[in-house]
This record gives C-alpha cells, sequence and structure tokens, in this order.
C-alpha cells in the first residue's frame, strides 16, 4: 500500500495524538495507583517479614523435645529471645546455662526463652545434652533447617530478640553468651525488650 505525501503529515499527527492519549490514560492510572498506596499504607501498613530489625520474625512450627510443637506465634504477646544452637557447638554448649538462668530469672516478667536446635544435629545427642544441662525453656528440633533457613543462620549459635509485637528488636547476635561480658550483654538486649 503506498502512501500519498499529503497523507503522511496528517498519518503522523494522528499517531502523536494517539500516543498523547495512551500517555494521559498512562499517567491518571499510576497517579491512581500510588494515591491508593499511599491511602494504604495511612490506614494498615503492609508487614514486612524478615530479620531485618522492625522486621516482622517469620513464623515458624517445629516438632519439641518435650510436649507438643512449638510456634512462634503462640508466644505472641511476650518478648522471645530465639537462640538457634547445636549440642556439638561449642559456644553453644558454653552459652546455655546463662541462657537457662535468664529464662528463669525473666519467665515471671513474661520473657520466653526459645531454643532451635539444627539439623546438624541428632535427637539423641540433644537430648542428652539438653537432660545433662538442666534446660528448662522450650526447645525445638529443626530437622529440615528450614527455620534457620527463614532466619538466614550462618553461624551457631546465633540469638535474635523479638518484641513483644512479633518485630525483630535488632541484628541477631553470634559467638555465644560465654562469661561475665556475655551475660550482661544477654541481660542488656533482655532488658531492652521489656522497655
Amino acid at each position: 500500500m503506498k502512501l500519498h505525501r499529503a497523507a503522511v503529515p496528517a498519518l503522523i499527527a494522528a499517531l502523536i495524538l494517539a500516543a498523547s492519549g495512551l500517555g494521559i490514560v498512562a499517567l491518571r492510572a499510576v497517579m491512581h495507583t500510588a494515591a491508593g498506596e499511599v491511602a494504604d499504607q495511612t490506614v494498615a501498613p503492609r508487614a514486612r517479614i524478615g530479620t531485618d530489625p522492625g522486621a516482622v520474625a517469620p513464623a515458624f512450627t517445629a516438632p519439641a523435645y518435650a510436649g507438643g510443637p512449638i510456634s512462634l506465634g503462640r508466644f505472641r504477646g511476650h518478648p522471645v529471645v530465639l537462640n538457634f544452637w547445636a549440642s556439638w557447638c561449642p559456644p553453644c554448649r558454653a552459652e546455655m546455662p546463662a541462657l537457662e538462668a535468664a529464662y528463669r530469672k525473666y519467665q515471671a516478667r513474661g520473657v520466653v526463652v526459645i531454643g532451635i536446635d539444627g539439623a546438624t544435629d541428632t535427637w539423641d545427642a540433644s537430648r542428652t545434652f539438653l537432660s545433662a544441662r538442666g534446660v528448662t525453656y522450650p526447645v525445638a528440633r529443626d530437622d529440615r533447617g528450614q527455620v534457620a533457613q527463614a532466619y538466614h543462620v550462618a553461624a551457631l549459635p546465633t540469638t535474635f530478640f523479638i518484641r513483644a509485637d512479633g518485630r525483630v528488636a535488632g541484628v541477631a547476635l553470634t559467638g555465644g553468651f560465654t562469661g561475665t561480658d556475655g551475660t550482661e550483654e544477654l541481660t542488656k538486649q533482655i532488658e531492652a525488650l521489656l522497655h
């Protein structure tokens, strides 16, 4: 199909007009969406789930060493100290008495300590270890490593502090709460959860 020279400017003008119309429609749609998102955020901000400070801590349910499964959601309304450990890990073994002492000290104030035993451990080794250490706080078994993966755990021990509203209070601490300095740091972190 051949176009006459006189028809070319008219065709260009029609294309420009059509493109302008589409641009206006697209701009209105973007502005409407942006306005809706701003309105949504003022009414109910979307919850960011993750391990960054201020994010909602990832939910989990895992089998326990004693009693029924342990679910993080069950402890909403309580500050939570979430500790990833393994029975073969020397710093984990060294910090366990400090965690147990903190649990006993702060339990009456609503603080919950939850231990998460890793998939690299065995049920028997962990049971023996927990019994020998006299651990009374809830301990769950992360058989498939899904809880550790959700929390991006790269080293043991790793501890998260979760506020009563379910949000992560700060950066995860690794290396263990050992010695006087470790006990003081654990106490400081728990006290911060309570204020």
